[in-house]
Protein backbone atom coordinates (compact mmCIF):
# COMPACT_ATOMS: atom_id res chain seq x y z
CA UNK A 1 0.00 0.00 0.00
CA UNK A 2 1.07 3.60 -0.28
CA UNK A 3 0.65 6.42 2.12
CA UNK A 4 1.95 9.94 2.64
CA UNK A 5 4.81 11.11 4.84
CA UNK A 6 5.25 14.87 3.68
CA UNK A 7 5.82 15.43 0.49
CA UNK A 8 7.59 11.94 -0.09
CA UNK A 9 5.25 9.00 -1.41
CA UNK A 10 6.29 5.65 0.45
CA UNK A 11 5.41 2.10 -0.59
CA UNK A 12 4.73 0.29 2.90
CA UNK A 13 2.68 -3.45 3.49
CA UNK A 14 0.13 -1.88 5.52
CA UNK A 15 -2.64 0.14 5.39
CA UNK A 16 -2.42 3.73 4.94
CA UNK A 17 -4.81 4.40 8.02
CA UNK A 18 -2.96 1.60 10.07
CA UNK A 19 -0.62 4.72 11.79
CA UNK A 20 1.30 3.67 14.69
CA UNK A 21 5.11 4.57 16.48
CA UNK A 22 6.49 3.10 13.17
CA UNK A 23 4.37 4.99 10.53
CA UNK A 24 3.94 8.65 11.64
CA UNK A 25 3.10 11.26 9.40
CA UNK A 26 4.79 14.90 9.69
CA UNK A 27 1.47 16.40 9.51
CA UNK A 28 0.23 15.02 13.30
CA UNK A 29 1.93 14.37 16.90
CA UNK A 30 2.30 11.27 17.20
CA UNK A 31 -0.04 10.88 20.36
CA UNK A 32 -2.77 11.80 17.86
CA UNK A 33 -2.64 8.43 15.83
CA UNK A 34 -5.38 6.07 15.91
CA UNK A 35 -4.48 2.44 16.31
CA UNK A 36 -5.21 0.07 13.01
CA UNK A 37 -7.87 -1.41 15.41
CA UNK A 38 -9.88 2.19 14.55
CA UNK A 39 -10.07 1.14 10.82
CA UNK A 40 -10.25 -2.71 11.18
CA UNK A 41 -13.25 -2.75 13.47
CA UNK A 42 -15.25 -0.24 11.22
CA UNK A 43 -14.24 -2.43 8.11
CA UNK A 44 -15.34 -5.99 10.11
CA UNK A 45 -19.02 -3.96 10.57
CA UNK A 46 -19.05 -2.49 6.92
CA UNK A 47 -18.57 -6.24 5.55
CA UNK A 48 -21.02 -7.60 7.89
CA UNK A 49 -23.60 -4.70 6.58
CA UNK A 50 -22.96 -5.17 3.14
CA UNK A 51 -23.87 -9.27 3.45
CA UNK A 52 -26.92 -8.69 5.80
CA UNK A 53 -28.39 -6.46 2.95
CA UNK A 54 -26.97 -8.49 0.02
CA UNK A 55 -25.69 -4.80 -1.04
CA UNK A 56 -24.46 -4.28 -4.60
CA UNK A 57 -23.31 -0.95 -4.25
CA UNK A 58 -21.56 1.62 -1.51
CA UNK A 59 -21.03 4.75 -1.03
CA UNK A 60 -18.26 6.07 1.35
CA UNK A 61 -18.76 10.08 2.15
CA UNK A 62 -15.35 11.39 3.91
CA UNK A 63 -13.44 8.40 2.14
CA UNK A 64 -9.66 9.89 2.65
CA UNK A 65 -7.49 7.45 1.13
CA UNK A 66 -10.41 4.54 0.40
CA UNK A 67 -9.54 1.89 2.59
CA UNK A 68 -13.52 0.90 3.17
CA UNK A 69 -13.95 1.12 -0.44
CA UNK A 70 -11.34 -0.81 -1.90
CA UNK A 71 -11.25 -3.26 0.92
CA UNK A 72 -15.31 -3.27 0.36
CA UNK A 73 -14.78 -4.12 -3.50
CA UNK A 74 -12.30 -6.79 -3.00
CA UNK A 75 -13.38 -8.77 -0.30
CA UNK A 76 -17.25 -7.99 -1.11
CA UNK A 77 -17.62 -7.62 -4.60
CA UNK A 78 -19.38 -4.31 -4.37
CA UNK A 79 -19.09 -1.40 -6.58
CA UNK A 80 -17.86 1.16 -4.40
CA UNK A 81 -17.88 5.20 -4.49
CA UNK A 82 -16.13 7.25 -2.26
CA UNK A 83 -15.94 10.94 -2.06
CA UNK A 84 -13.03 13.16 -0.64
CA UNK A 85 -11.92 16.51 -0.97
CA UNK A 86 -8.36 16.59 0.06
CA UNK A 87 -6.45 15.92 -3.14
CA UNK A 88 -3.60 14.72 -1.62
CA UNK A 89 -5.77 11.82 0.10
CA UNK A 90 -7.35 11.00 -3.15
CA UNK A 91 -3.53 10.49 -4.87
CA UNK A 92 -2.70 8.17 -2.42
CA UNK A 93 -5.41 6.08 -3.01
CA UNK A 94 -5.63 6.20 -6.38
CA UNK A 95 -1.66 5.60 -6.77
CA UNK A 96 -2.63 2.48 -4.24
CA UNK A 97 -5.32 1.53 -6.89
CA UNK A 98 -2.89 1.59 -10.17
CA UNK A 99 -0.14 -0.44 -8.29
CA UNK A 100 -2.59 -2.56 -7.15
CA UNK A 101 -4.43 -3.07 -10.95
CA UNK A 102 -7.86 -2.65 -8.83
CA UNK A 103 -10.90 -2.03 -10.18
CA UNK A 104 -14.37 -2.03 -8.75
CA UNK A 105 -13.82 1.13 -6.89
CA UNK A 106 -13.39 4.83 -7.66
CA UNK A 107 -12.70 8.06 -5.29
CA UNK A 108 -14.46 11.28 -6.70
CA UNK A 109 -12.93 14.63 -5.63
CA UNK A 110 -16.11 16.81 -3.90
CA UNK A 111 -16.89 19.22 -1.50
CA UNK A 112 -19.24 17.16 0.40
CA UNK A 113 -22.49 19.22 1.60
CA UNK A 114 -26.28 18.85 1.29
CA UNK A 115 -26.41 20.17 -2.21
CA UNK A 116 -23.80 17.99 -3.48
CA UNK A 117 -25.59 14.82 -1.58
CA UNK A 118 -28.74 15.97 -3.08
CA UNK A 119 -27.66 14.89 -6.89
CA UNK A 120 -26.61 11.86 -6.18
CA UNK A 121 -28.78 8.27 -6.66
CA UNK A 122 -29.41 5.94 -3.70
CA UNK A 123 -26.70 3.45 -2.72
CA UNK A 124 -27.89 0.19 -0.34
CA UNK A 125 -25.16 1.13 2.33
CA UNK A 126 -23.53 4.52 3.01
CA UNK A 127 -20.58 5.08 5.44
CA UNK A 128 -20.21 8.47 7.09
CA UNK A 129 -16.86 7.87 9.54
CA UNK A 130 -14.96 10.86 10.95
CA UNK A 131 -16.63 13.74 9.31
CA UNK A 132 -19.89 15.02 10.92
CA UNK A 133 -17.70 16.85 14.10
CA UNK A 134 -16.23 18.77 11.20
CA UNK A 135 -19.68 19.92 9.49
CA UNK A 136 -20.81 20.90 13.13
CA UNK A 137 -17.69 22.74 14.13
CA UNK A 138 -17.83 25.25 10.95
CA UNK A 139 -21.81 25.51 11.07
CA UNK A 140 -22.85 24.09 14.34
CA UNK A 141 -25.95 21.16 15.29
CA UNK A 142 -28.21 22.70 12.51
CA UNK A 143 -25.81 21.93 9.71
CA UNK A 144 -25.14 18.56 11.04
CA UNK A 145 -28.72 17.42 11.18
CA UNK A 146 -28.53 18.89 7.36
CA UNK A 147 -26.08 17.11 6.63
CA UNK A 148 -27.55 14.13 8.12
CA UNK A 149 -30.81 14.28 6.51
CA UNK A 150 -29.31 14.55 3.08
CA UNK A 151 -27.64 10.88 3.37
CA UNK A 152 -30.88 9.48 4.69
CA UNK A 153 -32.48 10.91 1.81
CA UNK A 154 -29.72 8.61 -0.29
CA UNK A 155 -29.78 5.71 1.77
CA UNK A 156 -31.34 2.50 0.50
CA UNK A 157 -30.92 0.25 3.23
CA UNK A 158 -28.42 1.08 5.81
CA UNK A 159 -26.43 3.42 6.65
CA UNK A 160 -22.95 3.53 8.99
CA UNK A 161 -21.70 6.04 11.47
CA UNK A 162 -19.12 7.55 13.66
CA UNK A 163 -17.70 10.98 14.81
CA UNK A 164 -15.62 12.56 17.05
CA UNK A 165 -16.70 13.23 20.58
CA UNK A 166 -16.71 15.81 23.07
CA UNK A 167 -13.96 13.58 25.17
CA UNK A 168 -10.97 14.14 22.51
CA UNK A 169 -10.11 17.93 23.64
CA UNK A 170 -6.37 17.34 23.91
CA UNK A 171 -5.27 18.92 20.59
CA UNK A 172 -7.86 21.30 20.73
CA UNK A 173 -9.94 22.06 23.42
CA UNK A 174 -12.51 23.85 21.83
CA UNK A 175 -14.55 20.63 21.07
CA UNK A 176 -15.61 20.15 24.24
CA UNK A 177 -17.88 23.39 23.49
CA UNK A 178 -18.60 22.40 19.94
CA UNK A 179 -19.81 19.21 20.45
CA UNK A 180 -21.05 19.66 24.03
CA UNK A 181 -24.59 18.42 23.12
CA UNK A 182 -23.13 14.97 23.30
CA UNK A 183 -21.53 15.34 26.73
CA UNK A 184 -22.11 13.26 29.31
CA UNK A 185 -23.90 10.13 27.56
CA UNK A 186 -21.83 10.18 23.96
CA UNK A 187 -23.84 7.04 23.20
CA UNK A 188 -26.82 8.22 24.41
CA UNK A 189 -27.07 11.35 22.70
CA UNK A 190 -25.27 10.50 19.19
CA UNK A 191 -28.34 7.81 18.88
CA UNK A 192 -30.40 10.78 19.59
CA UNK A 193 -29.46 12.93 17.23
CA UNK A 194 -29.34 10.02 14.36
CA UNK A 195 -33.05 9.67 15.09
CA UNK A 196 -33.39 13.11 14.70
CA UNK A 197 -32.31 12.97 11.37
CA UNK A 198 -35.14 10.20 10.41
CA UNK A 199 -32.85 7.50 10.57
CA UNK A 200 -34.71 4.08 12.31
CA UNK A 201 -33.46 1.43 14.11
CA UNK A 202 -30.71 3.00 15.07
CA UNK A 203 -28.23 0.43 16.96
CA UNK A 204 -24.65 1.20 18.82
CA UNK A 205 -22.76 -1.43 17.70
CA UNK A 206 -19.43 -0.95 19.19
CA UNK A 207 -16.59 1.75 19.77
CA UNK A 208 -13.88 2.55 18.17
CA UNK A 209 -10.80 4.08 19.00
CA UNK A 210 -10.31 8.18 18.83
CA UNK A 211 -7.24 10.22 18.49
CA UNK A 212 -6.87 10.85 21.88
CA UNK A 213 -6.23 7.92 24.63
CA UNK A 214 -8.97 6.33 26.00
CA UNK A 215 -11.42 8.15 23.72
CA UNK A 216 -14.01 5.98 22.25
CA UNK A 217 -16.31 6.99 19.35
CA UNK A 218 -19.61 5.01 19.51
CA UNK A 219 -20.20 3.49 16.20
CA UNK A 220 -23.64 3.09 14.48
CA UNK A 221 -25.65 1.26 11.89
CA UNK A 222 -29.32 2.74 11.22
CA UNK A 223 -31.97 1.87 8.46
CA UNK A 224 -34.24 4.66 6.77
CA UNK A 225 -37.54 4.21 6.76
CA UNK A 226 -39.23 1.60 4.82
CA UNK A 227 -36.13 -0.19 4.23
CA UNK A 228 -36.02 -3.91 4.53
Amino acid sequence: MVYERGLEMVLESSSPYAHDATKQSSRRLPEFYRPAEAFSTRFERVATTLADVNARNLLDIGCAEGYMISRAAKERGVFALGLEMDRRRIRVGNATSDLDGDYGYGIVPALVGPELLGRLPKFDVVVCFSVLHHVIRGGGMEAGTEFLEAIRAITGRRFLFDMGSPEETANDPGWADVLDFFSGDVTRRTKEFLESAGFVEVTHVGDTPGYVQNARRPMFVCSVPGSA
